[in-house]
């Protein structure tokens, strides 16, 4: 649990380390888990919506395609100046605009994976491409900013044993959406048929779970928060503080890095030619 993971990590890493590390590991395995899943659940999929093996592995080789595309994005969203004006807990210099990348990208590869089900059953391997492609654009986005974390809170003499904990349970994560699996179609009746679309809302749910867990490390953008929603159904109307203020500025800063880099990318020879 929590708890577990956060001691384990705090024997062989500085308190702030350690937290970041637990947190962004725990990310990483859940992202590993959704990836998997429609691996996992390819012959409830096949038998149910009737499509053949070609299909599948283009709705299949999507992922990868968004997942490629926004690796460089996510460490320049991560490394760039969305901290400004807050309260940074770097120790090796840097900023802290990977707080609020990995929410973002765990939040959004949640939605994608739990939408999977809707998408294959409604558009076929079309709009089954489409969330895949998209599950790839997001999850690209969440180790270049774990990395970054790790880069601006781990000292350099143990970036290493850092790096190590947060690729282990990228492989743990797939582990885990294995074992959910086995769990998921052993109930009754055990027939991979009936159970393939809980595999993608359990896997998915881990997303929410994860934020909830560690939400103490994240800067979630106010999107994100439990308050906004409740301001925005009108059942609490406060006045906006410094920390939102901060909150949506960071936002702001995100989103027209994101935008700076795609137009970069579409104007040189060489970005439309990756694309």
């Amino acid at each position: 649990d929590i708890h577990h993971t956060e001691t384990f990590t705090a024997m062989i890493l500085p308190k702030p380390a350690a937290k970041w590390v637990a947190a962004s590991s725990f990310a990483a395995a859940v992202s590993y888990a959704d990836r998997g899943t429609s691996a996992i659940a390819a012959s409830g999929i096949l038998e149910e919506l009737k499509w053949t093996e070609s299909e599948l592995g283009g709705v299949q080789s999507a992922f990868f395609l968004g997942y490629g595309l926004t690796q460089v994005l996510g460490g320049l969203l991560a490394e760039s100046s969305s901290s400004r004006g807050g309260n940074s807990r770097r120790i090796n210099g840097g900023n802290d605009a990977y707080r609020s990348v990995l929410p973002t990208s765990i939040f959004l590869t949640g939605v994608a994976t739990m939408c999977f089900p809707t998408a294959a059953s409604l558009g076929g391997p079309m709009l089954a491409s489409v969330d895949r492609f998209a599950l790839g654009v997001c999850e690209g986005l969440l180790l270049p900013s774990a990395m970054s974390g790790l880069s601006s809170l781990v000292p350099s003499d143990r970036r290493g044993t850092a790096s190590s904990i947060l690729i282990a349970s990228c492989y743990l994560g797939s582990a885990l959406a294995y074992l959910s699996a086995y769990i998921i179609f052993s109930l009754p009746p055990e027939d991979p048929i009936s159970h393939w679309s809980s595999v993608f809302y359990v896997n998915g749910l881990l997303a929410f779970v994860s934020l909830f867990l560690f939400r103490d490390e994240f800067d979630m953008p106010r999107l994100l928060q439990p308050e906004s929603f409740l301001e925005n159904s009108g059942t609490s109307l406060q006045t906006p503080t410094d920390d939102n203020i901060v909150g949506e500025s960071r936002l702001q800063t995100i989103l027209s890095d994101a935008r700076d880099v795609t137009m970069a990318t579409l104007s040189s020879p060489s970005g439309r030619a990756i694309l």
